[in-house]
């Protein structure tokens, strides 16, 4: 079982990596800084790798005791020889919901700057339909770019 306990501990460690990880990610998104969204995404993706084999590694250690899931296992044991590994899967349960929330919040955050983005490039490529100001609708103005000339 000290194995399991391993194991468990190893992904807890993972995890918590992941989520230090999607904060920085969130932060790079938030202020528009591309190279270090870029090197948290590689972080992320190799975090991501680590957890793919420490799940892996849980699930071959599991099935070598004959049960599929965690729980399985967890009925086959006393309560007193359980609650290391209820108090890990616990923290485990507890860091994939934040690592859900932080990244519904770099989704959304995306989506929003990706709108910006579009928005901004079809003002300064001359799309879209009249410039309205104060007088109502105006030309497209300077070299079609949505910028009304003063004169």
């Amino acid at each position: 079982m000290t194995d399991l306990l391993a194991i468990l501990d190893t992904e807890v460690q993972t995890l918590e990596a992941l989520v230090r990880v999607s904060q920085a990610e969130r932060q790079a998104l938030m202020t528009f800084e591309t190279v270090g969204l870029r090197q948290r995404v590689d972080e992320k993706e190799a975090l991501l790798g680590e957890e793919d084999a420490v799940r892996t590694s849980r699930e071959a250690w599991l099935l070598a005791r004959g049960a599929e899931t965690l729980p399985e296992y967890l009925a086959t044991l006393s309560e007193a020889a359980a609650a290391p590994i209820v108090e890990r899967r616990t923290r485990i349960r507890a860091l994939l919901a934040a690592l859900s929330e932080l990244n519904q919040l770099s989704l959304l955050q995306a989506t929003r700057q990706l709108r910006w983005v579009r928005t901004r490039r079809r003002t300064l490529s001359g799309a879209g339909g009249p410039t309205y100001g104060r007088r109502g609708v105006e030309g497209r103005g300077v070299a079609g770019l949505g910028l009304n000339a003063v004169v």
